[in-house]
């Protein structure tokens, strides 16, 4: 006699074979010499107010908010109205289609956070992936640190360590902190162009700006590529 069709032995699925992350692969030695050379001047990502940082380490371990005065996280303008700066509105506009996104996603968090969260959003690479739709780990790796390379955020990156794994945290440099601290505005300096086109023909003016903003992309584009270098080579690779 058979087995009845539902008793019957079902072959084990076998398991799915899990790809392993892509290994670094440093651009080569003369593309690199000539991509430091390019970006010696501009300025490295900016690291958290030292008051601020001690704040961060603290609060991965008891995750409570500090209780700022909500006038003081309004910056100026003073009032309930928080106008978000045209310098970096420019700036957010010259970044790639994922670091727009990623930017978006921190935004929204702070606002859910009610503004009270800024300098303690999360900015893990799979939150960060999930939220924005990015296909790649390394897409959303490389647009978080397009957007530390135009001054937009600042990160604290996470370590593990003691059985235990430490977020990233973002800070966004528009808005005052959570402690009060004003806005860094680092995209002044990082983000933009040292200077538009003056010129007086509206036709004109717009090409010469395309132009400007597609030299400049250029050297972000390297600027982020000699980042991801030094920190590969100190072992940061979150």
């Amino acid at each position: 006699m058979k087995n009845p069709a539902h008793l019957r032995a079902v072959p084990a699925t076998p398991p799915v074979a899990r790809k392993a992350r892509p290994i670094y692969q440093p651009p080569p030695p003369q593309k690199l010499a000539t991509m430091m050379r390019e970006t010696t001047n501009r300025p490295a990502p900016r690291n958290y107010d030292p008051s601020l940082a001690e704040y961060v380490a603290e609060y991965r371990i008891s995750d409570q908010i500090p209780r700022t005065d909500y006038d003081k996280l309004n910056a100026a303008p003073k009032g309930t109205y928080r106008r978000f700066p045209e310098k970096a509105r420019e700036a957010l506009a010259l970044a790639t289609p994922d670091a727009k996104l990623i930017f978006l996603s921190l935004w929204d968090q702070h606002e859910v956070k009610k503004i009270r969260c800024n300098g303690l959003l999360i900015a893990t690479l799979d939150d960060l992936q999930k939220k924005t739709g990015i296909g790649r780990r390394a897409d959303v790796s490389r647009g978080l640190i397009e957007l530390e390379v135009r001054g937009l955020v600042r990160i604290v990156r996470g370590r593990a360590g003691g059985g235990r794994a430490y977020s990233n945290m973002a800070l966004l440099t528009c808005f005052a902190d959570c402690l009060g601290n004003p806005p860094g505005a680092d995209y002044e300096t990082a983000g933009l162009p040292a200077e538009w086109s003056r010129a007086n023909d509206d036709e004109r003016r717009a090409n010469e700006n395309d132009e400007i903003a597609a030299v400049f992309n250029r050297v972000i584009e390297m600027h982020i590529e000699v980042v991801r270098y030094l920190r590969n080579m100190k072992g940061e690779t979150r």
